[in-house]
């Protein structure tokens, strides 16, 4: 209250045009600079009495130094709002806000999220609450060193308390990005269930244009696809069985219309050469992701159309070309950031496989090269590395 006040009365001291400072006080709210709003601010503390009005002076020095840039030096005026005992609720929670801030100026995100983290837990009663909700999820969201889970919950939090604020639009588009890679590690039908009606939402949202739609629309296709997979293990190379003749027929439409990008676009026609190859029509399975891998654009989407092709052939009886499409996946560096690395280590089990399958010295020596220089450690490699090590001749042998 007494910020709004002091605020107000600074507002109307500019309308009315005081420029003669009569006193500390009016000094204060009538500095029109932030170096003269930092000396009235000093300059009222060490005359008054009110321990509420000095608090006031260091939000104002604070705020002041914020705006010439002094970082460091608006954190330590901060610090002594937050410890200061006649500090109100309000005056604290904005130190917090205005705090994170800083850091996220001084690119240190960790301690803005905390800073973020203090409004967002313990002043929910404060103006600064639904911003510090929401800046708090965007820094955290791509910060591996926090869970999957957390990050997601962050965004939940704030579409629940928040669903028609002001950046609720950009949050439903983050919420779906990561459930969608929370569904990839767990491999759970549930969970894509989930990320798919968080795509629902966005495509649904009256504040979504065209391209938004269709990216969504693009995102539940791919998901849909994928629920399928996991829910049919058993029936899905089923002969003439065409579970994804809807999944292709949409992807056709999609691909017909003039609102995708053209990196969505290769999305796309990923999908629909999945779909072909899950319904078993290889030979439209290639035609789809060939174009995929001999374009110009090194993307994502390259190598897991390698990946694909390769399986592809492996289906049609052509080991020798399958290998090289696996082994086309691993010789590509974007590979290696590409859905947690799933599609490397899957391309380097099929190497193995084929490996095995034909004891080829040189394939076997090459796999193992590329293992070990990947992540040894892992219980999957060891147990690849152990495979392929019984299969390798040994030195002096035949």
């Amino acid at each position: 209250m007494r910020s709004e006040v002091i605020l107000c009365l600074g507002l109307l001291a500019a309308q009315v045009g005081i420029s003669q400072a009569e006193s500390p006080i009016e000094a204060l709210l009538t500095a029109r600079e932030p170096e003269n709003a930092i000396s009235a601010a000093k300059q009222l503390r060490t005359t008054t009495k009110d321990k509420g009005v000095f608090v006031e002076t260091l939000v104002y020095e604070a705020r002041a130094l914020w705006m010439l840039q002094e970082y460091e030096s608006s954190i330590k005026v901060l610090e002594q709002i937050i410890a200061n005992k006649s500090a109100v609720p309000a005056e604290v929670a904005y130190s917090y806000w205005l705090k994170g801030y800083c850091y996220i100026r001084l690119e240190k995100p960790a301690s803005a999220i905390d800073a973020f983290s203090v409004v967002a837990t313990e002043y929910q009663d404060s103006e600064k609450h639904q911003d510090s909700l929401i800046r708090l999820a965007f820094l955290a969201e791509s910060r591996n060193d926090i869970s999957v889970d957390e990050r997601v919950m962050n965004f939940k939090k704030y579409l629940e308390q928040y669903p028609d604020g002001v950046e609720s639009l950009q949050a439903k588009r983050s919420l779906a990005q990561l459930m969608w890679r929370q569904s990839e590690i767990l491999e759970s039908i549930e969970v894509k269930k989930e990320a798919k009606l968080a795509f629902l939402e966005i495509a649904e949202d009256h504040n979504s244009d065209e391209e938004l739609v269709s990216w969504s629309h693009l995102n539940i296709l791919a998901l849909e696809m994928e629920i399928e997979r996991l829910s049919s293990r058993n029936t899905i190379y089923v002969s003439g069985a065409k579970k994804f003749q809807k999944t292709s027929e949409t992807a056709h439409s999609l691909l017909a219309g003039s609102s995708l990008t053209d990196s969505d676009r290769r999305v796309a026609q990923l999908v629909l050469g999945e779909a072909y190859y899950f319904d078993g029509d290889y030979s439209r399975a290639e035609a789809t992701l060939l174009p995929l891998t001999i374009s110009a654009q090194e993307d994502e989407v390259a190598p897991f159309a390698r990946y694909m092709l390769g399986l592809n052939s492996l289906k049609k009886g052509d080991e020798a070309k399958a290998i090289e499409h696996f082994g086309s996946v691993l010789s590509v560096e974007k590979s290696k950031d590409f859905k947690g690395n799933n599609v490397r280590l899957a391309a380097m089990e099929w190497l193995g496989k084929a490996a095995k399958k034909q004891s080829d010295p040189s394939l076997v020596t090459a796999t193992l090269s590329l293992i070990e220089a990947e992540d040894p450690d892992s219980k999957y490699m060891q147990r690849l590395v152990h495979t392929l090590k019984s299969i390798q001749p040994q030195e002096g042998g035949k």
